[in-house]
């Protein structure tokens, strides 16, 4: 469990702290959503399409598929034209399939037309039945092509689920770590480090330092009455601090850490700008978060 969460502060603290996660995190998430958009996440169902003439498609076949044979007439092509003024512009082609025994054709979008359907042979073409636009067009027309893959579709649909639902758990996990400044409790008696690391800081360092964060980062407490400074050491740059004029509340607590389970508190203080801020000291002992606390009470007193 220790090492679990300490990974779990470890990978929030590195992704809050590259911009390209973010924006990798939030490209996902626009994916998730076009593949539910695209997809269906109801449970696929398999589409057959209708065996018909061209005399019994009728209305009710509209965002139908159906399956129907007959012969091309290339010839008798019905082109939709609007007019301009002298300016004559074209639209969609419509040609004709024909089957012997029946005088009404049903005409077929040009544009979905395969080449070898134009063999002047007998042909069975698979499509949808769409309805025309306007009185320029046919009533009702073929446009050939096959029906969805709904299974792919429905897998489509769930797998844009799924990580939108683990994007969100990563959202609330990261905004949940970052809240407890990267230093998250664990349960267990705490372990005793050599005494050269006495103390470590988890949290922001404030807008002096355009409000980086540092994550279990040995400091050098320097107190004086007036404020004490927490100079972080073995990160570049160097000059890096917290300043402290007033302590505020304290939360004891234990830490998971690379190190293993150090005592802790969560402390409330004032900075240098008069401003309430807050953050999380690590010790290497209880007696040393004792003694470090009972210095920072002292300041600003």
């Amino acid at each position: 469990m220790l090492r679990l969460l300490d990974f779990i502060a470890r990978a929030c603290f590195w992704t809050d702290q590259h911009r390209l996660v973010s924006v990798i995190l939030t490209g996902l998430g626009l994916l998730s959503l076009g593949l539910i958009a695209v997809g269906r996440p109801d449970p696929p169902r398999q589409i057959q399409p209708r065996d018909a003439t061209a005399n019994d498609v009728s209305s009710r076949d509209i965002n139908q598929y159906v399956r129907v044979t007959g012969v091309l007439a290339p010839n008798k092509v019905r082109q939709v034209q609007f007019r301009l003024g002298s300016i004559v512009l074209t639209g969609s082609r419509y040609i004709p399939l024909i089957t012997p025994g029946i005088f009404d054709p049903l005409y077929v979008l040009d544009a979905s037309i395969p080449e070898s359907a134009f063999a002047g042979n007998p042909i069975t073409l698979v499509g949808k039945i769409q309805a025309g636009a306007n009185a320029k067009h046919p009533a009702l027309y073929l446009e050939v092509g096959s029906p969805p893959n709904e299974y792919l579709l429905s897998q489509l649909a769930r797998l844009g689920l799924a990580v939108l639902m683990a994007l969100a758990i990563i959202f609330v996990v990261r905004w949940l770590v970052r809240r407890l400044d990267y230093a998250l409790p664990m349960w267990g008696a705490p372990q005793t480090l050599p005494t050269q690391a006495d103390v470590f800081w988890f949290g922001d360092l404030g807008r002096a330092f355009d409000n980086a964060s540092a994550r279990c980062v040995p400091v050098h407490i320097s107190a004086k009455a007036a404020e004490a400074q927490l100079q972080l050491r073995g990160i570049e740059p160097t000059y890096l601090s917290v300043t402290i004029r007033r302590l505020g509340l304290a939360q004891l607590f234990n830490v998971a850490t690379s190190f293993g389970t150090l005592p802790a508190a969560r402390i409330e203080f004032e900075d240098e700008r008069g401003l309430r801020r807050k953050g999380t000291l690590a010790f290497t002992s209880p007696a040393t978060r004792t003694v470090v606390l009972d210095v920072l009470r002292y300041v600003g007193q």
